[in-house]
């Protein structure tokens, strides 16, 4: 019956007309139906400029610019919000990579006890993406339903509780062999201490089941014609992984203005399969699931964060990771073509960047705020597998106003 059921859900996720048509005709009642009503809508418009947008050792450059439209809509004295947004990204230099999003779903919060402070939430929503024909195989749909509990296990000494699962479906039209189901589970404890610092311990367990287990391999023709470098390939085992994490997170307020984070993260593959593509453009700005999953790898990760508010409304953030990854696939070397013969890939990664965001007070009746934001981040892989071997630049600017 679950193989059925799959099958069915990834048939008629598949059909890309009807999947265009179901965002397209929800989103106009959706914007029809709360028109006249409360409603938030934001609107942003971003640019990027990245030294090495396929995160490669060729070091090609591009520049990108997003505009987004995001609609909110919660009924008087009601729980439940609505939500749809819609995404377009253009490239300068490989005009070709321009893709559209759109997301339609609701949430809904509700407290449980007399004294409103446990509560639970639930939610749904549905996310198409679609690009140009030559690199259609980046397109894809998505399902995703959620519920998770907050508890307070002793609120007189801070100490909560969360706990909650999420189930998400999502079907690449194309590449068939990376449709999967993933189920996702967490449970978290928090300590919050009168010296103004929160400990929390959390323990994930995600499972993500392929629907094919069909197996090929394919080269940069058989992607679309779209693909640069090195052929691109598929390798895997079985078509189940699953994933244990581990995650401690300590935040110590400084001063009433300043606010430090440390988090260290352990991933831990339980199955040790994986499945992937590797070589040609890998989609960093929209998607790198196909090219770097989490379930491809474990290992150690490190991040510190810092935040500062500053005068005038002005925030500055500046934060360090450090990844330390182990992937479950063989090296491809230069005299390899379907199957790679190398060492095991090993990956060690920094990051570190800063973003400062102004905002502004409403200068018209219809606008609540403005939002002016830049950013700049550096990455550094260091990988024996020479081909990601990399180092990248990203300038990034945005504006977003809410009305």
């Amino acid at each position: 019956m679950e193989s059925i059921t799959r099958t069915n859900l990834y048939v008629w996720m598949k059909t890309r007309w009807w999947n265009r048509l179901v965002v397209l005709s929800l989103t106009v009642v959706v914007t029809t139906l709360v028109a006249s009503a409360q409603l938030r809508t934001t609107v942003g418009v971003y640019s990027s400029y990245d030294d090495n947008a396929f995160r490669n050792y060729l070091g090609q450059d591009d520049y990108v610019a997003t505009s987004a439209l995001s609609f909110e809509y919660q009924p008087e004295e009601s729980n439940l919000t609505l939500f749809a947004s819609g995404n377009v990204n253009l490239f300068k230099q490989y005009s070709d990579r321009r893709y559209f999003s759109n997301l339609l779903g609701f949430s809904y919060n509700r407290p449980y006890s007399e004294d409103d402070q446990n509560t639970w939430n639930t939610g749904a929503s549905y996310f198409l993406r679609f690009n140009r024909q030559t690199y259609e195989y980046f397109d894809y749909t998505q399902l995703v339903g959620y519920l998770n509990v907050k508890h307070y296990l002793d609120y007189s000494e801070g100490i909560l509780s969360r706990a909650g699962y999420r189930f998400r479906y999502r079907n690449y039209g194309t590449l068939e062999e990376f449709s999967y189901a993933e189920h996702y589970a967490f449970v978290q404890v928090s300590k919050f201490f009168e010296t103004k610092t929160t400990v929390v311990a959390e323990l994930d367990l995600g499972n993500k089941n392929y629907v094919s287990s069909n197996a090929r391999a394919v080269n940069s023709t058989g992607m679309g014609g779209g693909m640069m470098g090195r052929g691109a390939f598929m390798s895997y085992s079985s078509p189940s992984t699953t994933q244990l994490l581990g995650i401690v997170r300590v935040a110590q307020g400084i001063t009433s203005a300043t606010g430090l984070s440390l988090q260290y993260l352990r991933r831990i593959d339980l199955s040790e399969r994986t499945r992937f593509l590797t070589g040609g453009v890998v989609d960093f700005q929209g998607d790198e699931e196909l090219w770097d999953d989490p379930y491809g790898y474990q290992g150690n990760e490190y991040n510190a964060t810092v935040t500062q508010l500053l005068p005038w409304d002005v925030s500055l953030r500046g934060s360090v990771d450090y990844l330390d990854k182990q992937y479950a696939r063989a090296v491809f070397l230069p005299s390899d073509t379907d199957v790679p013969t190398g060492p095991i890939r090993s990956d060690k990664r920094w990051i570190g960047g800063i973003e400062l965001k102004k905002k502004f007070d409403a200068a018209w009746g219809f606008v609540n705020d403005v939002v002016v934001s830049m950013s700049y981040f550096n990455q550094q892989n260091k990988s024996n597998d020479l081909y990601y071997d990399f180092r990248s630049n990203t300038f990034s600017m945005g504006v977003q106003v809410q009305f």
